[in-house]
């Protein structure tokens, strides 16, 4: 499957992608008939499979080697893990447009098929040698570190916009940066293109993370596929909302205090939301937003291969404009 946007100027990268679905479906196969099928639902269900084009777009020639397609496979493993995950945490009941995992078959058996799936993720790693393997345990402790530390951080509407900038990091920064460097290993990249990959890598988390929270605010759930206004129903708040919290102003006390209630009612989402669009908390998060991509993109110029960088600024400016 091709990621969305034609972002991408390598032809040999789409071609890898075609290759990548068979063997993720074959990751997440099972002999046990009910466990193959909850495997198989997220990565059945299709996405925009950034994470693996990324690997590819680093590593450059040859990536359709099937060595590079596994570690790319053993990367979107561990990002369709962490959305069963993140999906019980977050008590999300849409993922991709259709009901969620945990929404279909409960909280422990989407918990223990993203465990599943992790370790299939590792069984792909075991194969690329010490330093792969060092590399994708690293970024998946960091990923499990972050959604800790969101969910450490639920209803806190005293978190500072920079704790949080820092959980975005951890939580979605991570599997870019693999993705990346796993890519630029397995390609033969030397260290300092790598390093500058690595740069790009956390701004361009932060990008899409932020684009993440602004749609959840702004965009339509039938063309996200996900509902929108959930974070704050669950006491996760983003960007601008912190904003908004810490602007000292007096709509901030007033969000504060209907964030501070047990279950917000329809009436209280649409308050908060009245009174968020009424502030500069988005713009000042668009800004944000911006500079996050201009950094990422700067970080590009360090590479040697074109085609990459350019694939890759492609991609960072696409944050700015997505409505999925």
């Amino acid at each position: 499957m091709s990621p969305e946007g034609g972002w991408i100027e390598n032809a040999e990268v789409y071609e890898a992608l075609e290759r990548l679905g068979p063997v993720l479906m074959d990751m997440v196969s099972s002999d046990h008939p009910s466990l193959a099928e909850r495997a198989a639902y997220l990565a059945s269900l299709g996405g925009k499979r950034i994470r693996p084009a990324m690997l590819f777009v680093a590593h450059g020639s040859g990536c359709t080697r099937i060595e590079v397609v596994r570690a790319a496979a053993s990367v979107e493993l561990i990002h369709l893990a962490s959305l069963y995950h993140d999906d019980i945490m977050d008590r999300g009941l849409l993922r991709r447009g259709f009901a969620s995992a945990n929404a279909k078959w409960g909280n422990a058996t989407a918990m223990l098929t993203g465990t599943f799936l992790f370790l299939r993720a590792q069984a792909l790693t075991e194969a690329l040698g010490p330093r792969a393997r060092k590399l994708a345990a690293t970024s998946a402790a960091e990923l499990c570190l972050g959604q800790l530390r969101e969910s450490e951080n639920a209803y806190n509407t005293e978190l500072p916009a920079e704790d949080h900038l820092e959980v975005i990091a951890l939580k979605t920064g991570s599997l870019f940066r693999l993705a990346l460097q796993l890519g630029a290993l397995l390609g033969g990249v030397g260290r300092a293109e790598t390093e500058a990959l690595t740069r790009y890598a956390r701004h361009l988390g932060l990008a899409f993370q932020l684009s993440d929270d602004l749609l959840d605010i702004e965009g339509d759930a039938a063309t996200t596929g996900k509902e929108t206004l959930a974070d704050i129903r669950a006491g996760v708040y983003s960007l601008p909302w912190l904003l908004l919290i810490r602007s000292g102003k007096e709509s901030s006390e007033i969000v504060k205090r209907i964030f501070a209630r047990n279950r917000l009612s329809d009436g209280d989402v649409r308050e908060a939301l009245t009174l968020l669009l009424c502030s500069d908390a988005i713009p000042r998060a668009r800004d944000i937003l911006a500079a996050q991509i201009r950094q990422g993109i700067d970080a590009l110029h360090f590479l040697s291969d074109r085609s990459a960088a350019n694939s890759l600024a492609n991609l960072a400016t696409s944050m700015a404009g997505r409505t999925r």
